[in-house]
């Protein structure tokens, strides 16, 4: 919905699996952007919603035919959510984003396994903001969160 947009940016990536079932992932990307909007007859440069900087990942995991593991972090920087709303015509951003994720899963037979998630370890809450990180739009709180269930295939 602006006027123009440009994104320039690389993504890289690797994943290794290990004859034991050990594994490792990891991927990458950067990003720069530029955008430009008229609001109220008046242009505004910024950046492009929704595109954050830096994003990264890192996955570690075991898998055989009767365990599987796996620990996940992934990181996002800070992004502008919306280019130029409010009073003040200052973007409204969301903060950075660290998360922590684990999974476990045991196959008690091929019909039948045990699984345990845990999400959000780190314990990261969601914010937006107004041009600076003092001027609160919204503030959530979110906590680890667990599931343990059963999976049964027939």
């Amino acid at each position: 919905n602006g006027d123009t947009a440009e994104l320039h940016g690389v993504e890289l990536a690797v994943q290794k699996i290990f004859d034991n079932g050990i594994g490792l992932q990891a991927n990458y990307t950067f990003a720069d952007t530029s955008s430009s909007t008229t609001v109220n007859g008046v242009k505004v440069d910024g950046e492009l919603d929704g595109v954050s900087q830096n994003t990264y990942n890192l996955v570690a995991f075991y898998e055989t035919e009767v365990y599987n593991a796996r620990l996940s972090y992934s990181h996002r920087d800070d992004y502008i959510a919306g280019a130029r709303q409010g009073n003040w015509s200052n973007p409204l951003s969301n903060v950075e984003y660290n998360g922590l994720d684990l999974s476990l899963g045991y196959n008690v037979n091929e019909n039948l396994s045990l699984y345990l998630e845990a999400q959000n370890l780190l314990e990261e809450n969601g914010q937006t903001f107004w041009g600076d990180k003092t001027a609160t739009h919204y503030y959530e709180q979110y906590y680890r969160r667990f599931e343990i269930g059963v999976r049964f295939k027939f």
